[in-house]
């Protein structure tokens, strides 16, 4: 079962992701491919698989990829069909978080897929968490501008999650496992 995770950035989706694959040794985070540059405490296959514009095309032509998007001007982010194939025989769960766009994809792709769109009703609040961050204001206003578009979106998400404080956070990893642990009790 794949659990795509997917929200607005700054909506706590990695903080949560760690949270649940910390407190379940049996699931598994799966990376990604992208064409955007490694950053500091990255490394080639966690979180992702660094390839260039061009590699990322052939993998898109030759079928390779599962689902991919472009999030980013420029930037490309999409799910490896081998990669997927290669941990879900070994892994019961495997979370991944993508843009919202890309859950949809990868239902049409006929993967086991639960998604969970993980929501900060405040824009303000949002926009705060990514100035602590140390975000850019011009990589801030870049992502705040999809902030609409990924509310929209969530409404063709198997389930929505709250997380608008860090009162919220400990309610919202509850709410995760719970979901995952529901799905995968579904499938038995």
């Amino acid at each position: 079962m794949l659990v795509i995770i997917a929200g607005s950035s700054g909506s706590g989706k990695n903080t949560i992701i760690k949270e649940v694959l910390k407190q379940n040794p049996s699931y598994k985070f799966m990376p990604s491919i992208t064409t955007r540059e490694m950053r500091d405490g990255e490394q080639e296959g966690d979180p992702y698989f660094f390839v260039s514009e061009s590699e990322f095309d052939r993998k898109i032509v030759s079928g390779e990829m599962m689902e991919w998007v472009e999030v980013h001007k420029g930037t490309f982010y999409g799910i490896s069909n081998e990669v997927y194939r290669k941990m879900s025989k070994v892994y019961p769960v495997l979370i991944k978080d993508i843009d919202v766009d890309g859950v949809n994809n990868a239902k049409r792709a006929g993967v086991d897929v639960v998604s969970i769109f993980i929501n900060v009703a405040d824009k303000d609040a949002l926009r705060q968490r990514l100035i602590i961050r140390g975000t850019t204001p011009e990589d801030i206003e870049r992502r705040m501008s999809r902030y609409d578009y990924e509310k929209e979106k969530s409404k063709t998400m198997d389930y929505i999650v709250e997380n608008n404080t860090e009162l919220d956070l400990p309610i919202a990893i509850s709410k995760v496992n719970d979901i995952i642990k529901q799905e995968l009790e579904k499938r038995k």
